[in-house]
């Protein structure tokens, strides 16, 4: 009987090792970078604090009405990131440094503005 005629084993057998993991290292190695920053994202999310000052929060609800955005954000605050961050699809969440608190309001104004844009409403 020619090879091609031949019915394959099934995989896993003798006659077949690794024919069944020959694509997933290359999943692996696709998808172990994702994980790592969900997990990474994940852990920042849970050691940050909501934003409590009603200045920045304030000024955080004046940015949205001025873009026009009606989704809720979560406003969290870390000492652990020295620049601003947007991340979420589903849930954005905006987190500031500790440092934040101390910007002018302009400077607060436009990192809103550009955070907001870039999650919420195109690229600012």
């Amino acid at each position: 009987m020619s090879r091609l005629l031949r019915p394959r084993a099934p995989c896993g057998t003798r006659s077949s090792p690794g024919r069944c993991c020959s694509g997933r290292p290359g999943v692996v190695v696709f998808l172990l970078p994702l994980l790592i920053g969900r997990i990474s994202i994940l852990r920042l999310r849970r050691r940050a604090e909501p934003i409590t000052d009603p200045a920045i929060l304030a000024l955080a609800a004046t940015a949205k009405a001025h873009l026009g955005l009606t989704r809720s954000v979560s406003l969290l605050v870390s000492p652990r990131r020295p620049v601003p961050m947007m991340w979420g699809i589903f849930r954005p969440t905006l987190l500031l440094p500790a440092e934040a608190a101390r910007w002018s309001a302009e400077r607060l104004w436009v990192v809103l503005l550009h955070e907001f844009g870039t999650c919420c409403g195109g690229t600012a």
